[in-house]
């Protein structure tokens, strides 16, 4: 992976779908079907790589999270390009749908206890 800024690949993401968004970030659905989660300019270069990283240590570690394909830029904002899952999330899969519980809950348990017993090396995740 690269490791500095100058050296990212450019993506563009005028005109692609915003599908989400949050506190530190925008993801946007690009035309090749991975995604591109843009963050905020006030993150550093070094949290963005640390949030790269940790996704790569947890597929490692048989935790299902989208497989990242790298960093990339887009004027001054940095971003994680990724495999895009369509899905919904657990707050999407819960609220008002009451009947789904029984579905969705063993499995999202299953999901937390695997993560909770996994045993990992001193430096997967160097922010813990």
């Amino acid at each position: 992976m690269r490791t500095d800024s100058d050296s990212l690949l450019s993506v563009n993401t005028n005109g692609c779908p915003e599908i989400g968004y949050g506190a530190t970030s925008t993801v946007y659905l690009l035309p090749d079907g991975t995604v591109c989660k843009m963050f905020n300019p006030e993150y550093s270069f070094d949290e963005i790589l640390r949030e790269s990283r940790t996704a790569e240590s947890l597929r490692r570690l048989g935790i299902r999270v989208p497989e990242p394909f790298g960093m990339v830029k887009e004027g001054g904002r940095i971003g994680i390009r990724s495999e895009f899952v369509n899905g919904s999330s657990l707050a999407e899969l819960l609220s008002g749908q009451n009947s789904c519980y029984d579905r969705i809950l063993p499995e999202y348990v299953r999901e937390l206890r695997h993560f909770h017993e996994m045993k990992a090396a001193p430096g997967d995740f160097l922010s813990a």
